[in-house]
Formats: C-alpha cells, structure tokens, sequence
C-alpha cells in the first residue's frame, strides 16, 4: 500500500485537477455535478474533477478547522460549477481513504474520458474564467 504524506497527497490531488475542453460549443444540455464519473460521457462536452482537501474526508462536509475555519465542500462545488458550463466531477472521500487507490481511482477517470474522446484544454482557461470573476 502507498503512503503519502498530506503535502505530497496535496501536490498530487492538485496535479489531478484536470480541465477539460474542446474549445467547441456544447452540444449537450446535460450539464451537472456528479460524485463520481457518468456513466455516460459526452466527448463534446466540458469536464473539472476537483478533489478537496483533506479535513473533508469523512461524514461532515462543512468540518471546521480551528486555523482556517469552515470548508463548506458543498458550496465549493457549487461555486465551482455556477456559470461555467461544464460537467463538475467532484467526488467526496471517505474518512481513512486509501490514498493510492483514490488516485488510481482519478487517474481511471481522466483516462476515460480521453478514450471517450474529450480532449483535454490548457488549465488557462480556468484561470482566465477565475480572473473574469
């Protein structure tokens, strides 16, 4: 089994925060939040995962810490997913998760969705919507 330290886990979740798009218009309407990747994969529609940090991972998804005070996961996503005409992959990790296998896990996903056809944009394009804000 893999052990990762939470910084090197914290490197390594952010690596996979991967965006996708194909630069053409959606022809989908079906955008949506999921918990894990759909079932069905449209290759011209536009895809985030995000995996969030480490004090989420269990039962609560609003934990408190005492430094950084409430990570509200739900309203991340929300925030996230608000306007940006994408599909958002935002699973939540039980507590104890298996580290490896959880970014096995990812990295199955993202591979999917490349066979699917997706094809996978430069992370600019996030930052130039986070700058329109």
């Amino acid at each position: 089994m893999l052990r990762f330290s939470s910084g090197a886990l914290s490197l390594c979740i952010a690596g996979l925060v991967l965006f996708f798009a194909n630069g053409a218009r959606m022809r989908s309407a079906s955008v949506a939040i999921y918990d894990r990747l759909p079932d069905r994969i449209d290759a011209d529609a536009r895809y985030v995962v995000y995996s969030h940090g480490l004090i989420v991972e269990g039962d609560d998804e609003t934990p408190v810490s005492p430094e950084f005070g409430r990570y509200d996961f739900p309203a991340i996503r929300r925030a996230l997913f608000d306007g940006g005409g994408f599909n958002l992959i935002a699973p939540h990790r039980p507590k104890n998760a298996d580290y490896g296998q959880y970014v096995d896990t990812l990295v199955s996903w993202v591979r999917q969705l490349l066979t699917a056809g997706v094809r996978p944009a430069a992370s600019r394009s996030w930052g130039s919507r986070a700058a329109a804000r």
